[in-house]
């Protein structure tokens, strides 16, 4: 029995008319008609709802072969066996629609959240030449030093909101740690829906990607407009040459601020799309989130750390034993491409 027969098979046994389905899903009757006619499948949301309504499972609306029980037929994947004959026992975490569900909409908020937090960070450097400049020129009623150090205030307020707010979301997310670290198996319909949600985001992940970037290349306008705009009016305009020249002088030491603010926004477009869209990466374990790639991932683990620890301890034996700190940065550098360098042979190996 198909989706769409069930539907009719639920709908009929509660003797409700499509009307009255389509009220408590919120939906138009054509919708339903759609549904039963097969024509088309409801959203994940809906597809929840119908199965709390009629009190059936998910998997039992989607799957043609299970019966209302919930019972399927078996059915026994073949072991797999190694080069030397050992069978490998892989643990392999089952996906319910629920699970899917509640993944996605988390993952929506947790990008939310990160780029509320990145904006923040931001937007404290910003204040802090916001702050200085308008008590250098005599804007705010502070001494230099009271404006460096209400823009130092400022940028810690800032930062210390972000942080809190990358600590709770991560924390929220840990629950999902499982997705991201094991190998999945999405249960019955449930990589259809995900695959027709991440279509969906599509032209949203290109358009915050596109309009970003943008942003992060125009940013650099106000300081180019603001060293070269104004000076022709400066130079011929003889008694008002004063008057111009404070207010280029107030445009140019606020022009970092400014180009800080549409860093800021095209950052958080970025960021908002890449970790939503990474959400469907992990349910369809795709980019970066492959079998194989979660299993150099755990691999990687305990050698980022030890590699990472010893590059910290030689950066700070070699340079307060030599005492050029302005040329030992160089370490860290070449320490990324050997990291990347081992990265990349285990990924390879893997696979």
């Amino acid at each position: 029995m198909i989706f769409a027969d069930k539907i009719i098979q639920l709908r009929k046994e509660k003797n409700w008319s499509q009307e009255e389905l389509a009220s408590q899903l919120g939906v138009s009757r054509q919708s339903i008609s759609k549904w039963e006619s097969g024509s088309s499948l409801p959203d994940l949301d809906k597809i929840i709802k119908l199965s709390q309504i009629f009190d059936v499972s998910c998997d039992y609306l989607l799957k043609d072969e299970m019966e209302e029980d919930g019972s399927t037929p078996s059915s026994e994947e073949a072991p797999k066996f190694s080069k030397w004959g050992t069978e490998i026992k892989r643990k392999v975490h089952k996906v319910s629609l629920e699970d899917a569900d509640l993944f996605l909409k988390a993952q929506r908020k947790y990008a939310f959240n990160l780029m509320i937090g990145v904006v923040l960070c931001i937007l404290g450097f910003s204040s802090v030449v916001c702050i200085s400049t308008l008590a250098q020129q005599r804007v705010l009623p502070l001494s230099l030093e009271a404006g460096e150090a209400l823009g130092a205030a400022s940028l810690f307020i800032f930062v210390a909101i972000a942080v809190v707010v990358f600590v709770t979301s991560h924390l929220a997310m840990n629950r999902f740690k499982y997705l991201r670290n094991e190998e999945l198996e999405l249960l019955y319909g449930v990589e259809g829906i995900v695959e027709k949600k991440k279509e969906e985001f599509h032209s949203t992940y290109t358009a915050c990607l596109a309009f970003g970037i943008m942003l992060c290349i125009l940013s650099i306008l106000p300081p180019i407009f603001a060293d070269g705009f104004f000076a022709p009016f400066i130079e011929i305009q003889g008694v008002s040459i004063q008057v111009e020249a404070q207010a280029q002088g107030l445009f140019v030491s606020l022009a970092p601020a400014l180009m800080l603010l549409i860093v800021s926004a095209g950052v958080a477009l970025i960021v908002y799309a890449i970790i939503v869209q990474s959400g469907f990466d992990v349910l369809l374990q795709t980019g970066e989130h492959t079998t194989d790639q979660k299993q150099a991932d755990q691999i990687m683990q305990p050698i980022a750390s030890l590699f990472w620890i010893s590059i910290t301890i030689i950066y700070l034996l070699l340079s307060f034993w030599t005492g050029n700190w302005e040329y030992t940065w160089i370490i860290w550098a070449i320490a990324g491409l050997i990291y990347s360098l081992i990265s990349t042979y285990i990924k390879y190996f893997k696979s």
